[in-house]
Protein backbone atom coordinates (compact mmCIF):
# COMPACT_ATOMS: atom_id res chain seq x y z
CA UNK A 1 0.00 0.00 0.00
CA UNK A 2 0.57 3.58 0.06
CA UNK A 3 3.65 3.85 2.65
CA UNK A 4 1.57 6.83 4.49
CA UNK A 5 -1.45 4.57 4.97
CA UNK A 6 0.63 1.90 6.63
CA UNK A 7 -0.89 1.27 10.11
CA UNK A 8 2.30 1.89 12.50
CA UNK A 9 1.14 -1.86 14.05
CA UNK A 10 1.32 -3.12 10.53
CA UNK A 11 4.81 -2.04 10.52
CA UNK A 12 5.99 -3.50 13.79
CA UNK A 13 3.82 -6.57 12.57
CA UNK A 14 5.80 -6.57 9.34
CA UNK A 15 9.21 -6.66 11.06
CA UNK A 16 7.86 -8.93 13.83
CA UNK A 17 7.06 -11.98 11.18
CA UNK A 18 9.67 -11.00 8.31
CA UNK A 19 12.62 -10.47 9.74
CA UNK A 20 12.22 -10.77 13.95
CA UNK A 21 11.01 -14.04 13.96
CA UNK A 22 13.48 -15.81 11.87
CA UNK A 23 16.41 -14.36 13.32
CA UNK A 24 15.10 -15.31 16.85
CA UNK A 25 14.59 -18.64 15.42
CA UNK A 26 17.97 -18.91 14.04
CA UNK A 27 19.72 -17.93 17.36
CA UNK A 28 17.22 -20.93 19.23
CA UNK A 29 18.36 -23.40 16.68
CA UNK A 30 21.81 -22.66 15.61
CA UNK A 31 24.14 -23.22 18.90
CA UNK A 32 23.29 -27.52 18.52
CA UNK A 33 23.64 -27.03 14.99
CA UNK A 34 27.44 -25.23 15.38
CA UNK A 35 28.37 -28.20 18.36
CA UNK A 36 27.03 -30.91 15.85
CA UNK A 37 29.55 -28.98 13.46
CA UNK A 38 26.62 -29.51 10.77
CA UNK A 39 23.45 -27.41 9.74
CA UNK A 40 21.49 -25.59 6.97
CA UNK A 41 19.82 -22.47 8.06
CA UNK A 42 17.61 -21.50 4.58
CA UNK A 43 15.73 -17.92 5.05
CA UNK A 44 12.57 -17.10 2.44
CA UNK A 45 13.20 -13.68 1.62
CA UNK A 46 11.90 -12.25 -1.29
CA UNK A 47 12.97 -10.40 -4.70
CA UNK A 48 11.33 -7.34 -3.39
CA UNK A 49 14.50 -7.32 -0.60
CA UNK A 50 16.60 -7.56 -3.97
CA UNK A 51 15.44 -4.48 -5.86
CA UNK A 52 12.52 -2.76 -3.43
CA UNK A 53 9.27 -2.31 -5.80
CA UNK A 54 6.96 0.90 -5.14
CA UNK A 55 3.98 0.68 -2.43
CA UNK A 56 6.23 -2.11 -0.38
CA UNK A 57 8.22 0.17 1.77
CA UNK A 58 8.19 -2.06 4.54
CA UNK A 59 7.76 -5.48 3.18
CA UNK A 60 10.77 -4.99 0.71
CA UNK A 61 12.78 -3.84 3.96
CA UNK A 62 12.11 -6.77 5.95
CA UNK A 63 12.88 -9.15 3.06
CA UNK A 64 16.44 -7.09 1.89
CA UNK A 65 16.94 -7.06 5.93
CA UNK A 66 16.75 -11.10 5.91
CA UNK A 67 18.54 -11.69 2.91
CA UNK A 68 21.48 -9.23 4.06
CA UNK A 69 21.55 -11.12 7.71
CA UNK A 70 21.52 -14.19 5.88
CA UNK A 71 24.84 -13.14 3.79
CA UNK A 72 26.36 -11.92 7.21
CA UNK A 73 25.43 -14.96 8.99
CA UNK A 74 27.11 -17.62 6.08
CA UNK A 75 30.13 -15.71 6.01
CA UNK A 76 30.25 -15.88 9.89
CA UNK A 77 29.59 -19.33 10.01
CA UNK A 78 32.39 -20.17 7.22
CA UNK A 79 34.23 -23.18 8.43
CA UNK A 80 31.64 -23.89 10.77
CA UNK A 81 29.91 -26.68 9.13
CA UNK A 82 26.62 -25.08 9.14
CA UNK A 83 25.62 -23.21 6.52
CA UNK A 84 22.90 -20.72 5.36
CA UNK A 85 20.97 -19.99 2.22
CA UNK A 86 18.72 -17.61 1.01
CA UNK A 87 15.79 -18.32 -1.70
CA UNK A 88 14.10 -14.55 -3.24
CA UNK A 89 10.67 -15.88 -4.72
CA UNK A 90 9.11 -13.54 -6.70
CA UNK A 91 5.20 -13.51 -7.14
CA UNK A 92 3.87 -16.82 -6.04
CA UNK A 93 0.88 -18.00 -7.92
CA UNK A 94 -2.35 -19.69 -6.23
CA UNK A 95 -1.16 -18.88 -2.53
CA UNK A 96 -0.06 -15.49 -0.13
CA UNK A 97 -0.06 -12.42 -1.16
CA UNK A 98 -0.07 -12.02 -5.38
CA UNK A 99 -3.14 -14.42 -4.96
CA UNK A 100 -4.84 -12.51 -2.46
CA UNK A 101 -4.17 -9.05 -4.85
CA UNK A 102 -5.12 -10.77 -8.24
CA UNK A 103 -8.75 -12.03 -5.82
CA UNK A 104 -8.84 -8.29 -4.37
CA UNK A 105 -7.45 -5.80 -6.98
CA UNK A 106 -7.93 -7.66 -10.20
CA UNK A 107 -4.19 -7.61 -11.07
CA UNK A 108 -2.22 -9.60 -12.75
CA UNK A 109 2.16 -9.82 -12.94
CA UNK A 110 3.54 -8.52 -16.32
CA UNK A 111 4.71 -11.00 -18.48
CA UNK A 112 8.41 -9.16 -17.95
CA UNK A 113 8.01 -10.98 -14.46
CA UNK A 114 5.93 -13.47 -14.74
CA UNK A 115 4.83 -16.04 -11.65
CA UNK A 116 6.65 -18.60 -10.06
CA UNK A 117 4.55 -21.76 -8.08
CA UNK A 118 4.83 -22.77 -4.67
CA UNK A 119 6.23 -25.98 -6.01
CA UNK A 120 9.23 -23.95 -7.55
CA UNK A 121 9.58 -22.85 -4.39
CA UNK A 122 10.24 -25.93 -2.24
CA UNK A 123 12.23 -27.03 -5.29
CA UNK A 124 14.78 -24.18 -4.83
CA UNK A 125 14.93 -24.71 -1.03
CA UNK A 126 15.77 -28.51 -2.07
CA UNK A 127 18.48 -27.00 -4.73
CA UNK A 128 19.94 -24.48 -1.52
CA UNK A 129 20.24 -27.10 0.52
CA UNK A 130 22.11 -29.81 -1.57
CA UNK A 131 23.92 -27.04 -3.52
CA UNK A 132 24.61 -24.96 -0.19
CA UNK A 133 24.10 -22.05 -2.70
CA UNK A 134 24.43 -19.14 -1.16
CA UNK A 135 20.92 -17.70 -2.79
CA UNK A 136 18.62 -18.24 -5.13
CA UNK A 137 15.90 -16.51 -7.21
CA UNK A 138 12.89 -17.91 -7.70
CA UNK A 139 11.60 -15.80 -10.72
CA UNK A 140 10.90 -16.45 -14.52
CA UNK A 141 11.76 -14.23 -17.22
CA UNK A 142 14.41 -11.50 -17.36
CA UNK A 143 14.55 -10.27 -13.60
CA UNK A 144 18.00 -11.53 -12.59
CA UNK A 145 19.31 -9.82 -15.93
CA UNK A 146 17.45 -6.59 -14.24
CA UNK A 147 18.73 -7.26 -10.92
CA UNK A 148 22.20 -7.40 -11.99
CA UNK A 149 22.40 -4.42 -13.88
CA UNK A 150 20.56 -2.22 -11.71
CA UNK A 151 23.31 -3.41 -8.61
CA UNK A 152 25.68 -1.97 -11.67
CA UNK A 153 23.80 1.12 -12.64
CA UNK A 154 21.73 1.96 -9.54
CA UNK A 155 20.17 5.41 -10.93
CA UNK A 156 17.73 2.28 -13.32
CA UNK A 157 16.60 0.66 -10.24
CA UNK A 158 13.54 3.06 -9.75
CA UNK A 159 12.58 3.48 -13.43
CA UNK A 160 12.79 -0.09 -14.77
CA UNK A 161 11.01 -1.40 -11.13
CA UNK A 162 8.12 0.99 -11.81
CA UNK A 163 7.80 -0.05 -15.43
CA UNK A 164 7.77 -3.68 -14.17
CA UNK A 165 5.73 -3.89 -11.39
CA UNK A 166 5.03 -0.09 -10.34
CA UNK A 167 1.16 -0.28 -12.57
CA UNK A 168 0.13 -3.25 -11.02
CA UNK A 169 1.61 -2.43 -7.12
CA UNK A 170 -0.18 0.73 -7.02
CA UNK A 171 -3.62 -0.81 -8.50
CA UNK A 172 -3.37 -2.45 -5.53
CA UNK A 173 -2.58 -0.02 -3.39
CA UNK A 174 -5.08 2.06 -4.28
CA UNK A 175 -7.98 -0.24 -3.74
CA UNK A 176 -6.37 -0.63 -0.74
CA UNK A 177 -6.60 2.57 0.16
CA UNK A 178 -10.42 2.55 -1.24
CA UNK A 179 -11.31 0.02 0.72
CA UNK A 180 -9.67 1.02 3.84
CA UNK A 181 -11.68 4.38 3.59
CA UNK A 182 -15.10 2.64 2.53
CA UNK A 183 -17.71 2.83 5.64
CA UNK A 184 -18.55 -0.06 7.09
CA UNK A 185 -21.94 -1.25 6.51
CA UNK A 186 -24.79 -1.19 8.70
CA UNK A 187 -25.40 -3.49 11.24
CA UNK A 188 -28.23 -6.04 9.92
CA UNK A 189 -31.73 -5.09 11.64
CA UNK A 190 -32.33 -7.30 14.82
CA UNK A 191 -35.11 -10.28 13.77
CA UNK A 192 -38.82 -9.34 15.18
CA UNK A 193 -38.88 -11.00 18.79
Amino acid sequence: GWFTDVDPGDVEHQIAVNLTAPLLLTQLVLPDMIARGRGHIVNIASIAGKAGGPFGAVYSATKGGLAHASESLRAELAGTGVNVSTVCPGFVEDVGMYARHEREAGVHASRWIGTTTPHKVADAVVRALRANAPELIVSPGPFRVMMAAGQLFPAINAPVTNWLVGGMLRAVADHRRHTRHRPASPPAPAAPA
